[in-house]
């Protein structure tokens, strides 16, 4: 069986030096990491105590989100784009993840003569801890390579 794209992709990035690539991958989840991928990172009020003795009607908390139950998700096709300066570059990153089990379909095309853009759709799951893991590796490739990030979205043609 093969291996997700997240796993190849620590691999292609760790055939180099990876000093500064190591401290990417393993990101704290951090509260303003937390909040840039839109995950609440407030924890529940203590009730006040009431002094008339009745029993107050709960309401809900604002910022806090139900965490989903792993059965309740279904894996959906997230594509992630990357701009890189060269056909060659472009060809590595559709290669490498066409090569992973969990991708859909790997796409690069010219901008222009100094730019290619990709597209990589993978089939997994639409929690934000692991789209931002996807990202953030995604985006040192594309650096090591010359390019950038060009952020996520949920795929519209592609069913998982």
């Amino acid at each position: 069986m093969g291996e997700s794209l997240f796993g190849k992709l620590r691999d292609v990035l760790s055939r180099e030096k990876t000093s500064d690539i190591d401290t990417a991958v393993n990101i704290a989840a951090s509260p303003a990491n937390l909040a840039r991928i839109g995950l609440a990172t407030g924890t529940p009020a203590s009730p006040a105590p009431s002094n008339l003795g009745a029993p107050e009607p709960e309401m809900p908390v604002a910022g806090i989100q139900k965490e989903p139950v792993a059965a309740d998700i279904a894996p959906v096709g997230i594509q992630f784009f990357a701009e890189v300066p060269t056909q060659e570059c472009a060809n590595e990153i559709v290669s490498v993840s066409q090569a992973a089990q969990n991708c859909l379909s790997a796409e690069a095309q010219p901008v222009d003569d100094s730019i290619w853009t990709v597209a990589v759709t993978l089939c997994m799951m639409p929690v934000p801890q692991e789209i931002h893991a996807i990202e953030t590796v995604f985006q040192t490739w594309a650096q090591k390579l010359g390019g950038t990030s060009k952020g996520w979205g949920l795929s519209q043609n592609q069913a998982a």
